[in-house]
């Protein structure tokens, strides 16, 4: 099975349908400066994960992160992360508010120990298409660097990544 195969049915199995840009859509945005695809192998370069970024110019956004379940706690996760932060010295991203299910807070706590900040603001996220719903989300923050604040995150995210007019 191809790399994109696997990495198409993690994406699928991973995230529920209002989570979740139609794929199509991704490859459209493949074609873009600004619109990364980050594959995550082990040693023997396997695939156990991804990432899809977005490239602004005051901070990277990951829309969505994954990694094979079966290969979950084995650093994966925590390394990509690292690498990235040195990349790009601010790092932002979506979750589940952790009051929502003991899954969202495992989210939270890994996130934090990656060295990310939840950010008390109220985030909603909105849909990817007119037939989905908008979601509870609440927003990670990791920086270097003098970090925007949370309007301009929200701003760039739902008009830049969503196309929804603030």
């Amino acid at each position: 099975m191809s790399q994109f195969q696997l990495c198409k049915d993690l994406y699928l199995s991973a995230f529920p349908p209002e989570e979740r840009r139609p794929v199509e859509a991704i490859e459209e945005l493949l074609q873009t400066n600004y619109f990364h695809c980050h594959l995550i192998s082990d040693k023997q370069n396997a695939f156990v994960g991804f990432a899809t970024l977005w490239s602004f110019e005051t901070f990277a956004y990951i829309e969505h992160f994954a990694i094979l379940p079966e290969r979950r706690g084995e650093g994966f996760g925590s390394q990509f992360l690292a690498d990235l932060s040195e990349k790009y010295p601010t790092i932002v991203l979506e979750v589940e508010p952790p009051r929502l299910s003991a899954m969202a807070q495992r989210r939270v706590d890994f996130y934090r120990r990656c060295g990310f900040e939840l950010l008390d603001d109220y985030y909603l996220q909105p849909p990817y298409a007119q037939d989905l719903p908008a979601v509870e989300m609440k927003i990670m923050l990791k920086s270097h660097s003098q970090a925007p604040t949370f309007q301009q995150i929200r701003h760039t995210l739902h008009t830049q990544v969503y196309h929804f007019t603030d």
